[in-house]
């Protein structure tokens, strides 16, 4: 397994010198400048990485509709402003700027960026009393043993085994402490988007990051997508039912029209494909269907809790939780450090993201400040306003991000975007395993998915 900064650092030298990475919408646009001309394509999907195929089809000469179910644009990148000040109910964070493709769509929109300080970190039990500066220090390195012993556990076997069960086949009890069950959450379930009784022990952590801490948009996330959806032809509330695909064309019907075209590039999330709602005839071949039943698609909470005046530490970034219940708010960030708005966000992972979904916000709005009272005392009012992302029922969606699931490998992500049918491909932070459950992700994907179909006409 590598550690993060590991991770980074194999970004750094293996990677960098690569010009689709180094500054990939330009250069791929300058490479498929009209290679597709005459062609007719739908994209289906106008989140990041529908937009990001979308734009480079156009500036390969193809005529191009985007079909998206919602009466917006972005998919899991949204920005909401009901609280008056933005939250953001998806995608949240630049991971990773340098070097990375969606800092270039923000710097084209002069996007304000605000850096997160990951060690501006204040942790408490489930009883309220915080854990000190030595603690969570030993904790971090406990943190680190802990991994590398599942690690050497993993190297004796010869088969997959999930993450939860490699930890039970630990000799020692460090797993088991308090402190141990907050960081799996609090990093490996947040990160990965699920449950550690559902993750890959082998690959959960394999995925690679850009260098550069995590940044935030202030004004909104939502400011990346002027650029991607810049004089395209986008067509909302179509709700696609069903995808026709023959060696001569390809027909989309949605609840509103049909569409036809010579190619189709579909980038509907995992979770909706899981669910299959929408029809595909013929029916996918059996490879692709087995590639969609083993890839896991996470989900994470996200609670955005609106308040007359901050009652928390002010300059703290983050604050964690101790719950007895694992994926109970073990996170929650101070949006204040960045923002004028008092509004803390509050975070689910693992298996009770699902569950917490199925309540109503009053009741989400009362177990929330329970908690937050034990951390910062009784006279914590309960929120004036609460908003829930509810990425689970939802079905355009369902669920967050994909995760590297007990018995998938990387290679399952990456076959799941290679060209599938001469008329029919696909596209999302699923097809894509170094970046798959990422903003950055999503937008690769599409500029891959565009050179393939430039590839399929080509060979033609």
């Amino acid at each position: 397994m590598l550690n993060d900064e590991q991770r980074r650092d194999f970004i750094k030298y293996a990677l960098l010198g690569l010009s689709c990475l180094a500054s990939p919408s330009l250069s791929a646009i300058a490479a498929n400048k009209g290679r597709l001309a005459g062609q007719t394509v739908i994209v289906i999907g106008a989140g990041v990485s529908g937009l990001s195929a979308a734009q480079q089809l156009v500036s390969a000469g193809a005529q191009v509709v985007v079909l998206e179910a919602k009466n917006r644009i972005g998919g899991r990148l949204w920005t909401d402003r009901s609280l008056g000040i933005p939250f953001e109910m998806g995608a949240g964070w630049l991971h990773g700027p340098v070097a990375n493709p969606i800092t270039q769509l923000a710097e084209q929109v002069s996007a304000q960026r605000f850096v997160t300080d990951d060690e501006s970190l204040i942790v408490y039990t489930s009883d309220g009393q915080q854990i000190s500066a030595e603690q969570l220090q030993q904790g971090w390195l406990d943190f680190e043993q802990l991994l590398s012993a599942v690690e050497q556990r993993l190297a004796e076997l010869d088969e997959d085994i999930s993450l939860a069960q490699a930890l039970r086949e630990l000799p020692d009890s460090t797993a088991k402490s308090a402190l141990m069950k907050w960081a799996l959450s609090a990093f490996s379930e947040f990160d990965s988007g699920a449950g550690i009784n559902l993750l890959s022990a082998y690959y959960f952590d394999q995925d690679l990051a850009f260098k550069g801490a995590d940044q935030v948009f202030p004004n909104g996330y939502d400011a990346i997508l002027q650029p991607l959806a810049n004089a395209l032809d986008i067509k909302l509330e179509q709700n696609v039912q069903s995808i026709s695909y023959s060696d001569a064309a390809v027909q989309v019907t949605t609840d509103r029209a049909n569409f036809e075209a010579d190619y189709v590039i579909v980038t509907l999330p995992l979770g909706v494909l899981k669910s299959a709602s929408v029809n595909f005839i013929p029916p996918l071949p059996e490879r692709q269907q087995q590639l969609i039943d083993k890839l896991g698609m996470g989900n994470v909470t996200k609670v955005g809790l609106l308040y007359e005046h901050c009652f928390w530490p002010p300059d703290t970034q983050y604050f964690g939780y101790m719950s007895k219940t694992d994926g109970q708010f073990p996170y929650f960030m101070n949006s204040k450090t960045f923002s004028a708005g008092h509004l803390l966000v509050g975070i689910c992972v693992g298996d009770y993201a699902w569950e917490i979904e199925r309540k109503i916000d009053a009741q989400i709005s009362r177990e929330v400040t329970a908690i937050l009272r034990q951390m910062f005392g009784n006279k914590v009012p309960p929120p004036k306003q609460i908003i829930v992302s509810r990425w689970s029922v939802d079905p355009c969606s369902y669920g967050s991000y994909s995760y590297s699931s007990v018995g998938s490998a990387p290679e399952d992500f990456n076959l799941f975007g290679q060209v599938l049918d001469k008329r029919l491909l696909f596209a999302g932070e699923h097809t894509l395993f170094d970046y798959h459950g990422t903003v950055h992700g999503a937008y690769l994907s599409g500029i891959t998915a565009v050179k393939r179909l430039i590839a399929l006409v080509k060979s033609h």
